[in-house]
């Protein structure tokens, strides 16, 4: 009996081990040859890091954290390896150094000073300079000022850029970077000049534009795109400007002032916390400065109430020729959820979200891919069980703001994206497509002002509020709310499609209506560019389209009505829009408008209706949902 009892506590003791846990402090005041207690906290994540096991804590003290934390210890179901901010203070991962060399004067206005090496994007205090360019852009005032872009002329071509101010610069561009955003301006590319003599109006670049190559030569829109060039010390003549000499490491910088006043930092870091293959990773209320995260192929982690600034910067890019460096905020892997972070002034994508039933919510994001090339969120499903993306905000970015793709019947609701497509054109707000998402849902979104620069198709201005692109499949979009953009309110191209219960309004301009609701009927293009499922003869046969709230429901981009008439019903389309204060977003219909019990029922849709039958468009009577974060990034448990 006694052997019993000693067994059965040996038991205890190990399984009370096993689930210990123990909490490592680190402080700037720490070192790393202390315990990691209150009173002896470590100098490093880094330290506390090799030393943690399941269950244990890393609390931060707040301050400035100049390393790269790469985890190699993996938690377990309800014994995770945490990382977190201790009591909400401000926690910094850095990823800039600051300039502490001398600075000579060069030239009027200019200095320079060695550094010890090669960088990529430099800041004065906490705001990002711009790197010597033509035509000048004062970051991040202009970043969305496309007046601070070049723009093509009669005579340009693939691989030929033509514009009569080049001549005026009085620079040789040879060897200097090009951003292009160029043929339909879907996206932009960066591109070494080839050969330009000084004075001449034009100069050459390689033909090798993915994936445009293929049809370049049929297209004639190379002469209304856009561009700039970076990369050359001629460059440098505006305040806030900055050149790098890569061969001689000297650094030069305009400014009116003095710049010993000045402070300097270079992004030398691109990551503030990396792991790959590991599970059960929390990293909450962290802030990471021109850093940010990459955890890759892991499952079961946490990254919540996180800030990141300036977190990816990719200098050159979609260039087969340059060493794939690609920088984003990225998670890969299953079951991860990404909660209540807030990213800011990222180059290209806000964050990259691939693998299997993640969950990403009530984050904001905004001021992404400037260069015209990235999304707000892009998020890849590879597993069966789909993904969730909910109560997001994303404004201002620079191509589209959510791009969704994969298969497993992923969900998006009550996001708000907003005030995209400012820089390149073809856009969505919210973009997807493709036979592989069957099963997939887009509702309850306020969807705006994706409104671009220049006349597109058909005469109208460019810019789709929700896009289920070629060869979409099943995709059901119902209960949203999409105004102001310039060609389709929502647009879903293939078939076997549902559209219920919209509310869309304020599409096309003044001068031009545009296409409400667009169900493509014509026959499916071949794009030899994408891998495609057979081709469709005609398109959107077995749609359905019901109870939405819409001036026009088009088959095709002439505004020809939709020709398949039993697969509507109880849509409203007269020119009166019968909401509330829309101006508000209080989209519920007037008291006694027309649309309220006009609905259909549908199963699964509309089972919460209030009345006879469901009301049309977006919103029931009197209802409130809103859509978006609902949480202040400048008042938010951080004091940030």
């Amino acid at each position: 009996m006694r052997k019993y009892i000693l067994i059965l506590i040996g038991i205890v003791f190990i399984i009370n081990v096993g689930y210990s846990q123990t909490v490592y402090y680190v402080s700037n005041n720490g070192s790393d040859k202390h315990t990691g207690t209150p009173k002896k906290p470590f100098a490093t994540i880094r330290k506390a890091l090799e030393i943690m096991k399941p269950g244990d804590v890393c609390r931060v003290r707040g301050g400035v954290y100049r390393e790269t934390v790469h985890v190699k210890q993996s938690g377990y179901t309800g014994k995770p390896i945490r990382i977190e901010s201790y009591n909400g203070e401000k926690v910094i991962l850095d990823g800039t150094n600051e300039v502490k060399s001398s600075w000579k004067k060069w030239k009027k206005n200019i200095y320079k000073t060695k550094m010890p090496e090669v960088f990529e994007q430099l800041f004065q205090d906490r705001e990002m300079m711009t790197e010597a360019r033509w035509p000048n852009c004062n970051m991040p005032d202009q970043l969305w000022d496309r007046s601070t872009w070049a723009t093509s002329g009669e005579g340009s071509r693939y691989g030929k850029m033509v514009d009569a101010r080049l001549a005026e610069t009085d620079v040789d561009w040879t060897g200097a970077i090009a951003v292009l955003n160029v043929a339909h301006q879907f996206r932009s590319w960066s591109r070494k000049v080839l050969k330009h003599d000084k004075h001449a109006n034009s100069f050459t670049y390689k033909k090798n534009l993915k994936p445009i190559t293929s049809y370049a030569n049929k297209t004639k829109e190379w002469e209304d795109d856009l561009y700039y060039l970076t990369g050359k010390l001629e460059a440098l003549d505006a305040p806030n400007e900055w050149f790098l000499d890569k061969k001689t490491k000297l650094l030069y910088v305009y400014t009116t002032g003095d710049v010993k006043n000045n402070i300097y930092r270079y992004k030398c870091r691109d990551f503030g916390l990396v792991a790959s293959k590991m599970s059960h990773i929390e990293i909450v209320g962290l802030c990471f400065f021109g850093s940010t995260i990459k955890l890759s192929n892991c499952n079961n982690c946490l990254v919540e109430n996180c800030r990141f600034e300036y977190p990816a910067y990719n200098r050159e890019f979609n260039d087969p020729e340059v060493p794939a460096n690609t920088v984003d905020t990225y998670v890969r892997g299953n079951n991860n959820r990404i909660l209540n972070n807030y990213i800011s002034y990222s180059q290209g994508n806000g964050m990259v979200i691939q693998g299997g039933n993640n969950h990403v919510e009530n984050n904001i994001i905004h001021d992404v891919a400037w260069t015209g090339q990235g999304f707000g969120i892009q998020l890849y499903s590879t597993g069966k069980e789909g993904f969730l993306v909910t109560k997001n905000t994303i404004y201002n970015t620079g191509y589209s703001g959510m791009r969704l793709d994969g298969e497993g019947g992923w969900t998006a609701s009550y996001n708000h994206v907003h005030h995209t497509a400012l820089i390149s054109k073809d856009c969505a707000a919210i973009q997807t497509g493709n036979w592989r998402i069957k099963g997939s849902v887009i509702h309850h979104n306020w969807v705006h002002d994706c409104f671009t620069v220049g006349k597109h198709q058909a005469g109208l201005y460019g810019g789709l509020g929700i896009r289920g692109d070629d060869q979409t499949r099943g995709l059901t979009v119902h209960h949203n709310v999409v105004w102001n953009c310039g060609r389709d309110g929502i647009i879903v191209k293939g078939d076997r499609n549902m559209v219920y219960n919209n509310t869309v309004f304020a599409i096309g301009s003044n001068e031009k209506e545009g296409n409400y609701i667009s169900m493509h009927t014509m026959p499916e293009p071949h794009k030899p560019w994408l891998k495609q499922a057979p081709l469709l003869t005609v398109q959107n046969e077995n749609s359905l389209i019901f109870n939405n709230l819409a001036f026009n429901i088009v088959g095709d981009r002439k505004k020809t009505a939709y020709q398949y008439l039993s697969n509507l019903s109880t849509n409203y389309n007269e020119k009166i829009l019968p909401l509330v204060d829309p101006e508000n977003f209080n989209f519920s219909p007037i008291e006694g408008s027309s649309i309220i019990d006009a609905g259909t029922y549908l199963q699964g849709y509309t089972d919460n209706f209030n009345g006879i039958l469901p009301d049309i468009g977006a919103y029931e009577f009197g209802d409130t949902w809103k859509a978006g974060a609902d949480w202040d990034p400048y008042c938010d448990p951080q004091g940030n």
